[in-house]
């Protein structure tokens, strides 16, 4: 049974609630530094949480390995990320490392405080107990979520490349929850039933608290998500504000909220004690509080109780005979496990991933009939299985979609209305059946309309359709409005524009303004690496590129793009320095360096082994994909190119022998190479309707779907070309090296070694155009040369 807090209050305590450093004051409660005369400086998170490490260590010296696991206590860093780090902190401070005000560097230790550090004591009471206050009265309910019902296919280039994103996140996920509040954008007020559900506070310590401390509010959202009329931010925007002690109107106006729900936890023998409180995130003032004493196998009750009681107090009225979301399990040992897979997986780092997949083990091996349990078990299965490299790994992906469908079609059996396992449902079948794909989303948005992930994927399967991309953009801001401070829905939304419409200003903006929240975020740097070099800005690129493979070594899609940058500048001796320093050197970027090195044997031979390794990116797709021409031309064996580049475009023919293209992707190389193949070999005729089908595709996606021309501009002059269009080509090839952006084809690596330009090289306007280039690529190398000498990137060609 519940019962209302007691009125009474306990003594005062004494407290440390900030630190005065020479001339600033660090206010811990409100996450806040200002100097003396009261001017804020404004820190993202983790620059503040590395303050606050320096002043507990002085003033004795912090060395890197701590500061390292306080600033990042969830994610393995380097060391050349912390001194980044303290260099943004001492930007933002005003200080100078030759001659340091307030942050000294020690020579192989770590760093110390030069200024002497005061604590700023504050004497306080425990939080304000009383009976459960009367709810305010609320306004009317908002409008339903819109539902969508067309059907798509998959774009599979784009999922490709949206999954490289998250490979990239890694270490990078845990920043995001430092995001710093001061710089989220201004918005509009909040819908008037819109709810975040804080993580818990632990005050008796323990493992086991600190998991019901995160599970229990989980739960809550998980079971008010299912109200139609309730918008619910995700977890990732609520739950990065744990261990920070922040005015509540603050984080309300960060997460764009009318409401919060926060609380605590405390363990008393074989009791629990729970508080929740529900406040107006708008004025602070308190709508309900409670305290809720249990025992361990009555924490769904629990649960139960304070979902309803939020529901009652936004005056949301459930349909007759419609209840909350249930729990799913009531074996306290089986719900413990899966709330610390849960916590694991939300990480997206491997090593969380493979222990998360076996504390869903457990909570299956304890309870059967657990679905929730399941759901999390296929999901960290496949994720383990499609981010782990090696020889094996397209049979071992294959086979954990296999087993996970299994899972996933036990816990539909036990619970059809859980509607996490229509959206990890829908994840799979996103590899083979894209209509069922965006069946289950849907239904997993009709059972949580605040599931921000599943607009996400949801998006991502629609994308196929290029007249339903306004649609994509519709639910990624769906998705970015539900879940604000998730840095990641930013760089999936630039990528969207990036690829689907060409709009690499938009998609600029957008990856900047996450880099305001976190410098150092990765996915962001490294889709802007990718967006400069489409930019022609080649120096910028490299620079950016070089700051997250500095980050993380085994970043596979920036160094890919770092690669590819040193290539356009005509730096062969990086680019191969890159190669080489790589634990296992990837046969698609082997391709690139025979081609530019007219080695076409081994190119080609370097490509079908990247083809059968399942190692072709979509980044290095079109270089490759030349390589495999000029290998095939320079042996006169045609069969294997064919069959490769017909499987990789899903090309058939029909009874009178035109061409059937199911997959347009990557920037159109796979057709128009398969169509140069098909000539090479004599069969002209089909090779030929594949190239004027290719060029009114091209057409179809730039005038109908308003795709603009970036990304078929390359081989759109490729296939002229090669029909012998020479004066359409031609143009072509003015028109982009003079355009903006410059694009993809705008370079001299691709100018001097397609081979389809054989007729128009020696042009005098081909020739211009390639001089331009070589001078674009050399004073790019001259901007790099000189960002080496002054020490922001290494010196690659050593």
């Amino acid at each position: 049974m519940q019962a209302p807090l007691s009125g009474a209050e306990s003594p005062p305590s004494t407290r440390v609630s900030g630190y005065r450093i020479g001339d600033l004051i660090v206010d811990l409660g409100r996450a806040r530094t200002t100097r003396g005369d009261g001017v804020e400086i404004p820190l993202p998170r983790l620059s503040f949480d590395l303050l606050v490490a320096l002043v507990r260590a002085a003033p004795n010296i912090a060395t890197q390995d701590d500061l390292m696991k306080q600033v990042w206590p969830r994610a393995i860093v380097s060391p050349e990320t912390l001194s980044k780090r303290v260099n943004l902190l001492r930007d933002s401070l005003g200080d100078d490392s030759q001659e340091p005000r307030y942050i000294a560097g020690v020579r192989g230790r770590g760093y110390r405080l030069v200024p002497s550090v005061e604590k700023i004591n504050e004497s306080s009471a425990p939080p304000e107990s009383s009976c459960a206050l009367e709810s305010t009265t609320l306004p009317e309910s908002t409008t339903p979520l819109e539902r969508h019902s067309e059907r798509p296919r998959r774009f599979a280039a784009t999922l490709a490349l949206i999954a490289a994103l998250l490979l990239a996140l890694g270490w990078a996920l845990w920043n995001r929850s430092h995001a710093p509040a001061q710089l989220s954008p201004v918005r509009a007020a909040p819908p008037p039933r819109s709810i975040a559900v804080l993580p818990f506070k632990d005050l008796g310590g323990g493992q086991e608290g600190d998991i019901l401390a995160l599970g229990i509010p989980e739960a809550v959202l998980h079971q008010l998500a299912s109200i139609e009329t309730l918008d619910v931010i995700a977890r990732t925007s609520s739950f990065s504000f744990q261990g920070h002690d922040q005015d509540v109107r603050a984080i309300g106006q960060q997460l764009n909220v009318h409401y919060i729900l926060e609380g605590s936890v405390q363990r008393d023998g074989q009791r629990l004690r729970v508080t929740t409180q529900l406040v107006n995130a708008q004025t602070g003032g308190h709508v309900w509080s409670m305290q809720f004493d249990k025992a361990p196998q009555g924490i769904f009750e629990l649960q139960d109780a304070i979902a309803l009681e939020v529901a009652r107090a936004l005056s949301i009225s459930l349909d007759p005979g419609v209840t909350l979301k249930q729990q799913g399990t009531t074996h306290f040992d089986a719900y413990l496990e899966y709330i610390q897979g849960a916590k694991l997986l939300a990480t997206w780092r491997t090593a969380d991933t493979k222990v998360a997949a076996e504390h869903a083990a457990r909570a299956v091996s304890i309870d059967p009939n657990f679905a929730a349990a399941y759901v999390l078990l296929a999901s960290a299965r496949v994720r383990l299985a499609e981010y782990t490299a090696g020889e094996t790994h397209e049979r071992a992906f294959r086979e954990a979609l296999r087993d996970s469908r299994g899972l996933l079609d036990q816990a539909l059996t036990l619970d059809p209305k859980d509607s996490r396992a229509y959206a990890a449902r829908g994840y799979l079948s996103g590899f083979t059946d894209v209509a069922a794909a965006e069946a289950d989303y849907r239904k997993a948005l009709e059972l949580n309309p605040s599931d921000a992930q599943a607009y996400e994927g949801l998006a991502n399967v629609l994308n196929e359709n290029p007249a339903r991309r306004a649609e994509v953009l519709m639910l990624i801001d769906r998705a970015r409005k539900l879940d604000p401070l998730e840095p990641r829905l930013d760089v999936v939304k630039a990528a969207f524009l990036f690829y689907t419409r060409g709009d690499l200003d938009g998609a600029e903006k957008l990856l900047k303004n996450a880099l305001q929240r976190d410098p150092l975020y990765e996915p962001a740097l490294s889709k802007l690496a990718e967006v400069y070099w489409l930019q022609g800005r080649y120096s910028e690129g490299i620079k950016t590129a070089e700051q997250v493979v500095a980050a993380d070594i085994d970043a596979i899609q920036p160094t890919t793009v770092l690669y590819y940058l040193y290539f356009e500048i005509r730096d062969l001796k990086s680019a191969e320095n890159i190669l080489r320093s790589a634990p296992s050197p990837s046969p698609a970027l082997m391709a690139a360096l025979f081609l530019a090195q007219k080695k076409w044997v081994e190119a080609g031979n370097q490509s079908l082994r990247a083809a059968s390794l399942g190692a072709i990116t979509a980044a290095g797709e079109p270089t490759t994909v030349a390589a495999l021409r000029m290998g095939a031309r320079a042996t006169k064996r045609y069969a294997q190119a064919i069959d490769l580049l017909t499987e990789r475009s899903q090309t058939e023919w029909d009874v009178a022998g035109q061409p059937i293209v199911r997959d347009w992707s990557s920037v159109y190389s796979n057709v128009v190479g398969l169509a140069d193949m098909l000539i090479q070999a004599g069969d002209v005729t089909r090779g030929r309707r594949l190239l004027e089908a290719t060029l009114a595709a091209m057409d179809r996606e730039e005038t109908t779907f308003g795709t603009g021309r970036l990304w078929i501009y390359q081989m759109r002059s490729v296939a002229l070309a090669l029909l012998g269009r020479n004066e359409e080509a031609i143009a072509a090839i003015l028109q982009q090296a003079t355009g903006k952006p410059l694009g993809i084809s705008a370079g001299w690596f691709f100018l001097e070694l397609e081979p389809a330009f054989l007729n128009i090289r020696q042009d005098p306007r081909f020739q211009e155009v390639l001089v331009a280039a070589h001078d674009r690529a050399a004073a790019e190398r001259k901007a790099v040369a000189r960002m080496v000498a002054s020490g922001l990137m290494p010196d690659r060609s050593k």
